[in-house]
């Protein structure tokens, strides 16, 4: 491992787009604060309309469509809120089933939905989390919703065990761990553009958090095609990360292999944005929460085949599950609540409804928007 290259300065924000992160207060509650600000486009024609003009010859019918999915989406949202955890998951999945079809609509003027199914079903039925897991069907709406958010295709057939789909939901991380099923997959990375110290170019260098998970070594394989990883003193992972010395142990750091020139003191952050991101575009997602990591990196996920996997994604196919049992095997879910595994469903049905919201949030407005309270 190589020293990190002498720094002279470097900048953590005010990136383009897609690192463009912009945190906002608020003195409300969060959930109304995403709720407000997604049901905009959907309840104020022209912003509806505005958002799906592109592609869309029939913007009319186009917004009619979107608000209706919208409608229902906040409705099943909203009944499922006040509800237990042994109920709420099959509304809360209707809700994100309704999102998801707003949102193959935003990027697919195409999109037809008469008759469409699910796209999942579930599969081996057990009281045991370990062994339950979903099924990708041939179609519907699942797989479209997969190829919109992913811009990948996952073969039907492919099993989605809900054990590691729960290893990538930032809200029960703690839980998965403590309940000794594992360490989670998703990895936030703290991203900065430094200058070099004789003044002459300029590069990529980011941290990687928590990266002493076995299968990291996947994750590390991406990066080091691109990236060499460097030793980083204690002091430069302060000043650059705000990182204290327990977190600079769990972390690693990347350095990008090419150095980009500096022209009249003039940074060209566009280009190292998209080259770092061209990188990393089947393992990366983003992060909507109120703190400095700028993007996640993603283990993917053996279906068995290796497939694209983020946090979006597994919350939405853990509630179709969750719900498929409130729907049709209530008994089997009780024997669930009735274990440890208690703990962990409750705390995940009652605050990963929220991170999808902020996911879904940003992907309407296309913008990337963290909220937080004051």
């Amino acid at each position: 491992m190589r020293p990190a290259r002498p720094i002279h300065s470097w900048t953590g924000g005010n990136f383009p787009k897609p690192l463009n992160k912009v945190t906002l207060h608020t003195s409300d509650v969060i959930r109304n604060e995403l709720i407000a600000s997604v049901t905009l486009y959907s309840e104020v024609e022209e912003l509806g309309r505005n958002i799906l003009k592109h592609g869309h010859s029939q913007l009319l019918n186009s917004f009619r469509r979107f608000q209706a999915y919208m409608r229902q989406g906040r409705t099943f949202y909203e009944s499922a809120e006040v509800l237990p955890a042994r109920a709420c998951p099959l509304n809360y999945y209707y809700s994100f089933l309704n999102f998801a079809k707003a949102f193959i609509l935003l990027r697919s003027p195409t999109f037809i939905d008469n008759n469409l199914k699910h796209g999942l079903s579930p599969g081996k039925i057990s009281a045991k989390i370990k062994q339950q897991h979903a099924l990708v069907n041939k179609s519907g709406v699942f797989l479209q919703f997969y190829h919109q958010l992913t811009q990948k295709h996952l073969a039907p057939g492919s099993k989605l065990k809900i054990i590691d789909l729960l290893s990538y939901c930032s809200d029960v991380g703690y839980e998965y761990e403590a309940l000794k099923y594992g360490l989670v997959r998703a990895f936030p990375v703290k991203f900065v553009i430094a200058v070099n110290q004789n003044g002459l170019g300029v590069f990529p260098i980011f941290a990687v958090g928590g990266t002493q998970h076995r299968d990291f070594a996947k994750i590390h394989n991406v990066l080091t095609k691109t990236f060499d990883i460097v030793d980083v003193s204690s002091m430069s992972a302060r000043d650059m990360f705000k990182m204290m010395h327990q977190d600079r142990n769990v972390s690693t750091f990347f350095e990008s292999k090419n150095e980009y020139p500096l022209q009249n003191n003039i940074i060209d952050t566009g280009r190292i944005i998209s080259d770092t991101i061209d990188a990393v575009q089947d393992i990366v997602s983003y992060r909507p929460l109120p703190d400095d990591a700028l993007f996640v990196l993603n283990t993917p996920i053996r279906t068995p085949k290796a497939a694209t996997m983020n946090e979006f994604v597994a919350i939405y196919v853990i509630m179709f599950l969750l719900g498929s049992l409130v729907r049709y095997r209530p008994e089997i879910l009780e024997k669930m609540l009735s274990s440890k595994d208690t703990w962990l469903i409750e705390r995940f049905v009652k605050t990963a409804p929220i991170t999808l919201l902020r996911h879904f949030r940003n992907l309407v407005e296309d913008n990337y928007i963290a909220y937080a309270t004051m």
